[in-house]
Order: structure tokens, then sequence, then C-alpha cells
């Protein structure tokens, strides 16, 4: 379901499970891209009219509501839950058969991928309702749908629906043209296009350069280059790491890795038995903090299990977003090995404030934010003129690759590969 905004998705596809709820007994999964905007949306939220969401269950149908976890459970055993895309582990164990995906097109993309088994084998079923956003993972699934004999399609612009007067949609359109000097926010937004680009996103149009200049290419790994990673840390939420070589002044991003909640041990594991000769593996300012029950700080740990490690430099966010925009203006990428970390980039945006109707400075964050700081910080690594020859000594040998001692500790000017 494609609806333009304020076409009242929400309010249909909640009465839509409750209905559901009361035809099958089972476990219902209510899906918004983050857990936050699960419960202020729809489990705190209100139509434009006041009525709040949760008043749509009647009275006489609810055995007991819990606030803390989101859910609802009707007299007829059917449970209610809101969840975020953001923290899938959460469906671990349950079976759910029957899902709503609100705002699909601003939610990690994976969370199919964890629902859709659990529905095939229950015959169960899905809903996915978004406004577009660029041609993403959401368009590529209409795309496929409208293909399908047994997937229903509802594509409904402000033009389809006549949900909102014309004056104020001349209203909204001159004050959007006035925000950002043209239409586009607009037809995304009401007239539901998919033409361009994530409005205020930061890489999209770069993205869309990098593909009309044919940057993005299957990479070979080079054996006789070393390989570095820049990393995003997080210890209750994702990390997300970039492997790249650096040839004749140029960057070639040649894998990704990305895991949630998993230690720096499993990292480590994982790179280990990638066939990859390691130079520097670049992490962010705060892994210097100490550990509370150890005392070490995490580089001291990461050093120990990696082996070389630099801190990248500690500049604003939006030097490093600007970094970032530089380097994926001459980089090239292997978009099979690093499909999650492009598609991140390509979506990574900034924050929309719902109350002034307009963007802040500041990005989102969802999850394309893991794989976009780990790439700004490959960026301000590459910047870095602190790269020597000494990053190739027999310390940081990769036991798993056969390298000969010559070709091993070949002389390399790394100073003259960095790119200006």
């Amino acid at each position: 379901m494609v609806w333009h905004r304020r076409a009242g998705k929400d309010k249909t596809l909640i009465n839509v499970m409750i209905y559901k709820m009361l035809e099958r007994v089972g476990t219902y999964f209510y899906i918004f891209p983050t857990y936050k905007q699960g419960r202020n949306v729809i489990w705190d939220g209100a139509d434009g009219s006041g009525f709040r969401f949760m008043d749509h269950f009647p009275k006489e149908l609810v055995k007991r509501k819990n606030k803390q976890e989101m859910s609802v459970e009707l007299i007829n055993g059917s449970i209610f839950k809101l969840i975020g895309s953001d923290n899938m582990d959460r469906i671990v164990g349950t079976n759910p058969i029957g899902c709503v995906f609100s705002e699909y097109s601003i939610a990690d993309p994976q969370s199919w991928d964890y629902i859709k088994p659990i529905l095939d084998e229950n015959g169960g079923w899905a809903i996915f309702n978004f406004t577009p956003r660029g041609q993403n993972h959401a368009y590529k699934l209409l795309t496929y749908a409208r293909g399908q004999d047994d997937w229903y399609v509802s594509v409904q612009g402000v033009k389809e629906t006549r949900a909102i007067k014309k004056i104020e949609l001349q209203k909204t359109k001159r004050e959007l043209f006035a925000k950002y000097g043209d239409h586009a926010f607009y037809r995304q937004e009401y007239e539901v296009s998919f033409e361009g680009t994530l409005t205020g996103s930061y890489y999209g149009h770069l993205i869309e350069t990098m593909k009309e200049e044919e940057r993005f290419m299957e990479i070979e790994y080079d054996s006789d280059t070393p390989v570095y990673t820049a990393w995003d840390i997080g210890i209750d939420d994702h990390t997300a790491i970039w492997f790249y070589q650096i040839k004749n002044r140029e960057v070639y991003c040649i894998d990704y890795l990305e895991g949630k909640n998993k230690s720096l041990h499993f990292f480590a594991k994982e790179i280990r038995n990638k066939p990859y000769l390691y130079g520097v593996h670049w992490l962010p300012h705060d892994i210097k903090q100490r550990e509370f029950t150890t005392g070490q700080t995490r580089l001291s740990v990461a050093q120990k299990l990696l082996g070389k490690c630099n801190v990248v430099p500690r500049l604003s966010k939006e030097d490093g977003i600007e970094a970032a925009r530089n380097l994926l203006m001459k980089c090239y990428i292997d978009p099979k090995k690093c499909e999650r970390g492009v598609a991140a980039l390509k979506e990574y945006h900034k924050e929309w404030d719902e109350k002034n109707q307009t963007f802040k400075e500041k990005p989102k964050h969802d999850w394309t934010s893991h794989a976009s700081d780990a790439f700004r910080y490959l960026a301000l690594s590459v910047v870095d003129r602190k790269f020597t020859n000494k990053h190739m000594s027999s310390k940081y040998y990769n036991p798993n690759r056969q390298h000969t001692r010559k070709s091993f500790n070949r002389k390399i000017n790394y100073k003259n590969l960095m790119p200006t």
C-alpha cells in the first residue's frame, strides 16, 4: 500500500489487523522503522481528529494491555505487539501469523528477511505501507509485487484519494517549494513519486553519479596490497566494517561486514577468516574509553585481537560527512560484497522535524547510520597522512595467507598513495 502522506495508512491497517486477530488466533506484529517510532505513533499517538490509535481496540475484546511491552491480548487469545525494525532480535522464538510493516521505505530491509520464513511456514500474511523514498528496497518490493498474481497492490496519490482539500494542498505545495526550491519533496510525499533520490539524503545523488560513471564494479582482491578496515562499533547496537585497498591514489571498497550484539572477539574472528593481508584497522575515537570491569581501554583490547589499530581524527560529524562526499566522488565499490553498505549510504538522510515540517541539520539515527558512520571514518582515515611503511611489518602478518617474506616486506610509500 503506497499511499500519500496523511492518507490514513496506519489508521486503516490497525483496523485490518484487529479484524484479522478475530479471524485467526495468533500473534500479530505491527512493525515500525524504530521501536521508539512505534510508541510515538501508535501506542501514544492519535489521528488528526485526536482519536487515539489504541482506542480502535474495542474495550469489550481486550483482555489485557502491557504498556512496557506495547502489547495487547484479546479475549480470544490473539496478541498484538508493536516492534521496531531496529530491534528484530525481540522476535526470536516467536511465531507471528500476521505483520504490518509501517513506513517500510525507511525501515531496515533486513526486517522482512527475518519475518518472511516464519510466515511461509505458518501460512501467514504481511502488509507493507509506505510513501516513496526514491527507488530503494521498498520500490523493489513494489515492482516485484506488481508482477505477482497473489499480491495486492494499491498506489494512491492525492489525486486518487482526494483526502486533502485542494486549497490546503496548494498551500502545502507553495510552502515546500519555498523550503527546498523545487517540487521534488511534494511529489514524493503527496503524489507518491519515486523519481529522484530520497529527499534529505546526504549521499543519494553521489551514489547515482557513481552508477553513471560505472564505479560500481566487481573488484578482485589484490594480494600484493594491504587491506584496511574502518569501523563503527556498537556494543548493544550494530557494528559496521568497511574493507578497502588503496592503489594508484584510488580507494577500492572490496568488502563490508555488519552484525548486531556481537563482541569484538566475534568480529576479530570474522576478519581473520577472510583471506586478506591487513594493514591498519581504523577505529572511532570512543574506542579509547575504559571498560569498567577490566580497567582496559577498548583500544588496547582491539590491538591485542586485531594488530595495528589507529583512531580516526576527531572532527565534527559535518566535516566527516563532507570528507565522505569527497571520497564518493572518486572511489570504487564492489556492489555485491558491499550491498548492504551501499544501500545504507544511499538512504542515509537528515532527520525530519514533524512539528516544523522541515529537515533538521543532523542525520536520522536508524539502520543506515552504522554503515554511514563507518564510511565517514573510512573517509577520515584516507585523508590522514600518518600511513608509513611500518604498517607492513611482520607483526601484522595474516597467518591465513601464504605470503613470501619478500613480497610482504616490499617497500611502498603509502603517503604517495593517499588521495589528495
